[in-house]
């Protein structure tokens, strides 16, 4: 007899049983196949009795649900045993085993599933969801050995990069046997990535496979196996050959490796390559090691540079010096501490008599990379800029209100940032720009497609003064409100009322931020008209991705949502895919209601 009816009847058990039987009532999947099994009825009587059976599932109540379910998976996993066969000839071996020592993690499958498919197939928006599970610490799971160890041959460079850096090397030496089975010296970049990441879980075992990556490895193996050197005295003498190698990716390797060796041949090489064209290649070597040499070699070469700088007039020259000056700061300020924040200062005091250069890159280039760095540096620092925060580029605001939303108290990062905030329709102003950063910084941390953190959710932050709401709904921001929205204030919800009755139509869609607004206000409207828009867009047949995202508004809803969420599943209007992400939002909601305030 056919059996892939009773595969798909089997498929729908599993999702239900992970699901949990309280959402198997009038389950718009099992009932879609009552009619093929009774068709397959007519044939084979046993597919009449799985009819019934899946009848009465679809039919139960809450209480008689497990008991249907239990008997239908009963009956169809019985038939499907009949029917096939289990096991595969052979001798039983045991499998190897690796020492895996890692936390035990309760992470849901529901939260697994998408990452697993971010680390193995192909698309956009993969590196953003891999980077924050890695934040969150998800990567500490057993699950995820084999798709990590997969994603290291990404089609996406930055992706495969931050796998092999910051992921793997979470599983240490348990993953040893299966990168070094799976590594060739003679490979493309993917196996120079291997022996970068063998090298750091393991660097004894890995010596001898860098020795011979360097007499018979692929050129792609071999660079990687120049940066895995410098852990020996032994290595100085071929390190210094390769630094004055013709290929400037063998001399870039060497002079990182160079500087992990201290050594007075070593910091000789290094301070040369200060006066070469290869000085934009320490700038990795002082980030890594900051070898303290190398760095009072630059301070002194910038102070001498600045110098020469203000005295060209030639815009070619004026080019050539600004371009080796930004290689030099960045090697002298790989490491912010008060010398390196003094001459920083001292820079920015010198802004006007610098940005009159005009080359490109020009002096601005030179004043802007002093703002930026500074924005990174100490409470001092910060504050400093902070005083002078007119004169700061408007390229470099984002990070200057960075580092004060860090340094500065809410009422006091209110006091002084709120006056550049500008209603939309206000023009040409002093502080034309400044105004569209500062709301894109207090925007920021916004991941609305998801849902998964709040506006303005970082607790390494002081929390944002409640006058930000007040001043965003006078001028009319409604991106702003809507970020602020948790702040609350006695006119926030019919503010947001009068914007969502504003809307209609596709328009109405497209301003699901309104209502999350709502929700996060607790806005006594804001239910129902999550659930009258579902209802209205259930046939799936306008834009879908608008359609996604009001069912994963639904997660949000209180437990007396259910049973209307619940009707719109079982309507026979209602898109597949809806149904299925609205089945999820259920979930979610009793799961919510379990976890306690």
């Amino acid at each position: 007899m056919s059996i892939a009816i009773l595969n798909d009847v089997y498929s729908e058990l599993r999702r239900l049983a992970i699901a949990g039987s309280v959402v198997a009532p009038g389950d718009f999947r099992l009932k879609k196949l009552i009619e093929p099994l009774k068709i397959s009825g007519d044939k084979a009587p046993i597919f009449n009795r799985v009819a019934e059976c899946v009848e009465q599932v679809v039919n139960s109540t809450e209480k008689t649900a497990p008991s249907a379910l239990l008997e239908l998976g009963s009956l169809v996993g019985s038939i499907l045993h009949t029917q096939g066969s289990t096991g595969i000839e052979g001798k039983l071996e045991s499998l190897p085993a690796s020492p895996m020592t890692m936390q035990r993690t309760q992470t849901s499958a529901r939260m697994l599933k998408p990452l697993m498919e971010a680390l193995t197939t192909t698309g956009s928006g993969r590196f953003e969801q891999i980077k924050s599970a890695h934040e969150m610490n998800l990567f500490n799971d057993l699950r995820l050995v084999r798709p990590a160890l997969q994603a290291i041959d990404d089609s996406y460079a930055e992706i495969r990069d931050y796998v092999a850096d910051k992921i793997l090397p979470i599983y240490g030496r348990a993953i040893l046997d299966e990168l070094l089975a799976t590594f060739d010296v003679k490979g493309k970049a993917g196996h120079g990535r291997r022996l970068k990441v063998i090298h750091k879980i393991a660097p004894a075992e890995a010596r001898e496979l860098v020795k011979r990556a360097l007499d018979e490895g692929s050129k792609e193996v071999k660079l990687v196996a120049i940066e895995c050197l410098g852990d020996s005295d032994d290595d100085l003498s071929y390190l210094l050959e390769q630094a004055s190698a013709r290929a400037k990716e063998v001399r870039a390797a060497a002079l990182l490796s160079l500087s992990r060796l201290n050594a007075a041949e070593a910091n000789a090489m290094l301070i040369k390559a200060l006066d070469t064209k290869d000085i934009d290649l320490l700038i990795p070597a002082a980030q890594a090691v900051a070898s303290p040499e190398l760095i009072d070699g630059a301070f002194d070469r910038i102070v001498q540079d600045l110098a020469a700088l203000l005295n060209l007039k030639d815009k070619a020259k004026q080019k050539t010096a600004v371009e080796r000056l930004l290689s030099l700061l960045q090697i002298a300020t790989s490491q912010l501490n008060g010398r390196s924040e003094k001459l920083l200062m001292e820079m920015f005091e010198n802004s006007e008599t610098l940005s009159a250069i005009k080359s490109d890159p020009g002096g601005g280039d030179l004043v802007e990379f002093a703002a930026n760095r500074l924005s990174d540096g100490s409470d001092g620092a910060v504050k400093y800029l902070i005083k002078q925060r007119d004169q700061v580029p408007s390229d470099c605001w984002y990070k200057l209100l960075q580092g004060a939303r860090k340094s500065l108290s809410s009422a006091d990062f209110f006091k002084i940032f709120s006056e550049y905030l500008e209603p939309k329709a206000k023009k040409k102003s002093p502080a034309e720009g400044r105004s569209e950063t500062l709301v894109n910084l207090l925007v920021d941390r916004q991941h609305y497609y998801y849902f998964d953190l709040d506006p303005n959710d970082d607790t390494k932050l002081p929390p944002l003064d409640a006058k930000w709401l007040d001043l965003a709904i006078k001028l009319d921001l409604p991106e702003l409100v809507c970020a602020l929205a948790k702040l609350k204030n006695a006119s926030l919800h019919k503010y947001l009322s009068t914007k969502w009755d504003a809307c209609s139509g596709q328009k109405r869609r497209e301003s699901w931020q309104f209502v999350l607004a709502m929700l996060q206000s607790e806005h006594p409207d804001a239910e129902q008209i999550i659930l009258n828009q579902v209802n209205a867009d259930k046939d799936g047949k306008r834009n879908y991705y608008y359609g996604s995202i009001w069912a994963r508004l639904c997660g949000r809803l209180s437990q007396s949502a259910i049973p209307e969420l619940e009707a719109i599943i079982a309507d026979p209007k209602t898109n597949d895919r809806l149904g299925s992400e609205l089945l999820e939002a259920i979930q979610t909601i009793r799961e919510n209601a379990t976890i306690p305030n």
